[in-house]
């Protein structure tokens, strides 16, 4: 999840989901309480949870390694098997 809104009777909330992008942007976070302007900000910022996510999944093997990992392991496992 990259962000969630939250609204309620007298706000809404706008939750970052990652204390790490929203570190990024204290300064500018610090001038906003409700403005017009937020919205700029809300843009950049999920933008770098789009950054932080590309950049997660980029380190995770693909699901397809992974597929040919499992049937390496079964296919050795087998063997074993046979072989015993």
């Amino acid at each position: 999840m990259l962000v969630a809104f939250g609204a309620a009777a007298n706000h809404c909330g706008f939750y970052v989901m990652s204390g790490t992008v929203l570190q990024g942007f204290r300064d500018e976070i610090a001038e906003y309480k409700t403005s017009k302007g937020a919205s700029a900000l809300v843009k950049k910022i999920v933008r770098a949870r789009i950054a932080e996510n590309r950049a997660s999944l980029a380190q995770r093997p693909s699901r397809a390694a992974s597929l040919k990992r499992l049937s390496n392991n079964i296919s050795a496992t087998e063997a074993i098997k046979a072989s015993s």
